[in-house]
């Protein structure tokens, strides 16, 4: 297995995707929903080791992305999603899942990047 993750974010309006290690970005792109597919980053010689999906556009289009990123790589995505705590952040939303995954995610990695608010 390789150390090599797809990230994919899944938004409102574009697919943003990236490949990377822990130390660094080696491939992204982006690509608008009104154009149907997933853009060069399905010709990408690429092969990562995990996918992680973070997705605010619906089950619908989280589900079509996945299938089509199973189908090219062979295995299912993880998808991300808001918890009540998590690297060392406390949600304070009562029901935790009312905050954005993307807003999550950005808060966890600002906390473990500066240690603080």
């Amino acid at each position: 297995m390789t150390d090599l993750k797809l990230l994919v974010d899944i938004g409102n309006s574009r697919i943003k995707w990236a490949f990377g290690t822990s130390a660094h970005f080696v491939a992204q792109g982006d690509v608008p929903h009104a154009a149907g597919g997933l853009g060069d980053l399905l010709d990408s010689a690429l092969r990562p080791g995990e996918i992680r999906i973070a997705n605010v556009a619906g089950i619908g289009a989280g589900d079509r992305v996945a299938a089509v990123l199973r189908e090219r790589f062979g295995f299912r995505a993880v998808f991300a999603a808001a918890a009540a705590r998590g690297a060392g952040v406390h949600n304070g939303y009562t029901d935790p899942t009312q905050l954005g995954v993307d807003r999550w995610l950005a808060i966890c990695a600002a906390f473990a990047r500066f240690g603080g608010p």
